[in-house]
């Protein structure tokens, strides 16, 4: 179990003193969750593949990410994965969504180069599909007013006018 507040590492390290037996500390490879505003919770793990990543651009990448939050709230996990091969950098994000996986793809020269288009690639992504939610729930609360029947005359539900 995490704490609720302030996890923004892959590894946190506590000392024995600070452990609880409810919450051990958390190490490894694991998906860590990011806490974000108005309370949802991010899992983003990170990988780095034939490739010494730097802290300052995890950090870069994960503050990227956490962005694309503005476009779709409901992002369950965010899978980062970053390599080298040859002169080619590559960046690659994988999001789930309430039912739903989006992917995006980038290499270039430069990996903050890769990582700003394949978040770019991402926010259309998402926006698409927001859009798409919402038309579709337009559609359906347009559909109910229109296609509710008008009862017919000898119906219950009807008064019906004796003369």
């Amino acid at each position: 179990m995490f704490p609720a507040d302030g996890i923004r590492f892959a590894r946190i390290e506590r000392s024995a003193e600070s452990r609880s037996r409810s919450a051990p500390a958390a190490t490894g490879r694991f998906p860590v969750p990011i806490r974000i505003r108005k309370g949802w919770l991010m899992n983003v793990s990170t990988t780095a593949r034939h490739y010494d990543l730097a802290p300052g651009l995890k950090d870069y990448a994960e503050e990227k990410v956490l962005h694309l939050k503005h476009y779709f709230d409901q992002i369950v996990t965010a899978n980062l994965v970053f390599s080298l091969e040859k002169y080619r950098y590559r960046f690659e994000i994988a999001i789930h969504v309430n039912g739903r996986d989006f992917v995006g793809v980038e290499e270039s020269d430069d990996m903050y180069t890769s990582v700003d288009r394949c978040v770019e690639k991402l926010e259309r992504q998402l926006s698409r599909h927001k859009g798409k939610i919402k038309r579709r729930k337009q559609q359906q609360s347009v559909s109910d007013l229109t296609t509710k029947p008008a009862p017919e005359p000898g119906e219950p539900g009807e008064e019906e006018v004796a003369s």
